[in-house]
């Protein structure tokens, strides 16, 4: 299946945020994660009993429930020799990506996923490392004793609704994610098990970016 760089079509995206639990029916041009309680072309929740141990597992093992969903009008006007339309749409595609409020870190990286697979047509090869990690976190079995510096806590200090809303939450943690795996991809974090969850005394040195979420966390070790 081409994927929307294939077709030079640029994604825009629009976010709506739902209660947990919400029961959902699958919409045009729309994404649901982490709510709907259906594992299906255009939802992907794993809250009604599944196999998987987060929406990012689930979207890793069946990418085809975003692609089959989002992609295969395009696929079918392009069958059809529908030139112009795709060339009308090269201005942007808009989708929406639909979450819980107050989004944790397995709805930012099931958008990064997303987002990725969608603009390429595959999932990035950081992309096990990504989901192997926020199954941990997800399950609530990834650790902490006492070691706050780790790549992905900075997300806890984003998501702390203080400083950023819902919708910036996920756009800045779909960027948290992406550098963060942009520094494992050039081998400035780097350890033997998994990197995104690794503690490492100098990570302000190894994402500058985050420095500030860094101190502040530190701040609150400090504090507690």
């Amino acid at each position: 299946m081409k994927a929307l760089e294939d077709f030079g079509i640029k994604l825009n995206w629009k976010f709506d945020f739902r209660v947990h639990g919400s029961t959902l029916e699958p919409l045009p041009n729309t994404m649901f994660v982490d709510v709907g309680n259906k594992l299906t072309e255009g939802i992907i929740d794993t809250h009604q009993g599944t196999k998987y141990k987060s929406s990012a597992h689930a979207l890793s093992e069946n990418p085809h429930l975003v692609l089959n969903h989002l992609l295969k009008g395009l696929n079918e006007a392009y069958a059809r020799g529908e030139t112009e339309h795709l060339d009308n749409l090269k201005r942007g595609i808009e989708f929406t990506f639909v979450t819980h409020t107050g989004p944790d870190w397995d709805s930012i990286a099931t958008f990064y996923l997303c987002d990725h697979l969608l603009r390429t047509g595959k999932l990035p090869w950081t992309g096990k490392l990504l989901v192997e990690a926020t199954n941990q976190i997800d399950q609530g079995k990834a650790k902490m004793e006492g070691e706050i510096k780790r790549p992905f806590i900075i997300y806890y200090d984003m998501s702390d609704g203080k400083r950023l809303d819902s919708e910036e939450q996920l756009r800045h943690g779909r960027q948290l994610i992406e550098d963060i795996l942009d520094a494992v991809k050039e081998e400035k974090i780097k350890c033997q098990e998994n990197p995104i969850l690794e503690h490492f005394e100098d990570l302000e040195k190894r994402l500058p970016a985050y420095q500030e979420h860094i101190n502040r966390l530190t701040g609150d070790k400090e504090l507690y």
